[in-house]
């Protein structure tokens, strides 16, 4: 018996090449999560697919389950909402490819989270839409991250002490643990255990990136020093939670040089 045809909407979380016409996709669907399929024809085929196998669009596909339990075969799939401008910008691609390869590679094959998909198509709309301001555009960036961390299970303790539970901004000095747990206060610390000072100002600015909504991050004007240290321990947090660091990093680095 043939496998039934499902539809749904897809993110295009990764797409390779795979002989002279096909393409091995990773799609995050709703409903269905993240799940491996072949697009036969993929390449090539601009009546099937339009422009649909590639990143910061979203697509209605449909497709039949392998039997065997491996790739999906990929049918059709159609643009429903692109977010072009998203490419037409080098910092933008930079900060939509992390995006994308980290929310790939912290949800696991068939986790149907329908708020993971919501996040990332709400960050492909903002980014998609934001003027080319260097630190919005890294304040909405490391929002995102910051949400699909704690989404997935890998969010620090930002608001009290990973050790006594003491609320962090209560004017004692401050650490964070570089094993991605979270806010310390300095005469928690154990002996060996490693730690970063930090400060009030950028644990601030890192709860500020979970609580206030687009508008409200969109009001802030955080100086360097707090931005900066907000995303080195932001991208930390991410890097231990996958424990090692994501192929676009190295274009991701570029923005921040």
């Amino acid at each position: 018996m043939p496998s039934r045809e499902h539809k749904a909407h897809a993110l295009i979380l990764r797409s390779v090449d795979y002989g002279d016409t096909d393409r091995i996709l990773t799609l995050l669907l709703s409903p269905g999560g993240k799940t491996s399929a072949i697009a036969k024809g993929g390449k090539v085929s601009k009546k099937r697919f339009a422009g649909a196998l590639e990143l910061f669009r979203i697509s209605a596909v449909s497709f039949r389950e392998s039997r065997s339990g491996s790739l999906a075969f990929l049918n059709e799939a159609r643009v429903v909402e692109d977010f072009r401008h998203i490419e037409t910008s080098f910092d933008k691609i930079a900060f939509g490819s992390y995006a994308t390869e980290l929310t790939r590679e912290l949800i696991q094959e068939g986790d149907d989270d329908p708020n993971i998909m919501a996040l990332l198509i709400a960050y492909y709309r903002k980014l998609n839409t934001q003027d080319e301001e260097p630190r919005q555009l890294e304040l909405h960036f490391l929002a995102f991250i910051s949400h699909l961390l704690t989404r997935t299970g890998f969010g620090p303790s930002l608001k009290n002490c990973i050790s006594c539970g003491r609320h962090a901004l209560d004017g004692q000095e401050l650490l964070y643990s570089l094993l991605g747990e979270g806010i310390l206060c300095a005469g928690c610390r154990a002996p060996g255990q490693q730690t970063i000072e930090t400060s009030s100002q950028t644990v601030s600015l890192m709860i500020s990136c979970l609580d206030l909504n687009a508008d409200s991050l969109d009001a802030l004007i955080p100086p360097d020093p707090t931005l900066h240290q907000a995303r080195r321990l932001i991208l930390r947090t991410a890097h231990i939670a996958l424990e090692r660091e994501l192929r676009s990093f190295k274009t991701l680095q570029l923005v921040f040089s």
